[in-house]
């Protein structure tokens, strides 16, 4: 029991983490993007970058609460790199930069978390779930480096030696 309750907040911190990038970097933000979606303010112009072939290559402009976002694609039109800041109200405003597979699966999330805006790099699997997160712990600042397996346990690789 004392095992499990060591390891709550870690489940509940992968859990949380797994939800906000599945929801947040799914290609779904896209329309965050579109001027259509918000009201802007006349001075702001989004910009569209595109190549030679006329496909669009780059997005940068407000995003979903109007905060910076830039998007990179690939020549299929699917986002490869993503980032901006969080919109949701825990973590609004707390940088991101997300890596996406040809798939526009989220694989790769470096970001800042919690109140004290600890780093964080984030590896998920083609499932979205975090498989391995690497980061200092809030306050203390202390390194961790936690792996979640295919059974769905998480260890801490990095715990205290007693």
């Amino acid at each position: 029991m004392k095992k499990f309750l060591q390891m709550l907040p870690v489940l509940l911190a992968g859990f949380a983490g797994g939800m906000a990038g599945a929801v947040l970097m799914q290609p779904t933000p896209l329309l965050a993007a579109q001027s259509s979606q918000k009201t802007v303010p006349k001075n702001v112009i989004p910009l569209d970058i595109y190549n030679q072939n006329g496909k669009r290559v780059a997005y940068l402009g407000p995003g979903e609460i109007l905060q910076g976002t830039f998007f990179v694609y690939d020549d299929q039109q699917n986002i490869r790199i993503q980032m901006g800041s969080y919109a949701g109200t825990r973590e609004k405003g707390q940088s991101l930069i997300g890596l996406h597979d040809r798939n526009q699966r989220l694989r790769l999330l470096f970001r800042l978390a919690g109140r004290e805006d600890a780093p964080t790099l984030i590896l998920k699997d083609t499932y979205g779930r975090d498989r391995m997160v690497i980061g200092l712990e809030g306050a203390s600042e202390e390194p961790y480096i936690r792996i979640m397996d295919k059974n769905g346990v998480v260890r801490n690789l990095l715990m205290p030696v007693k």
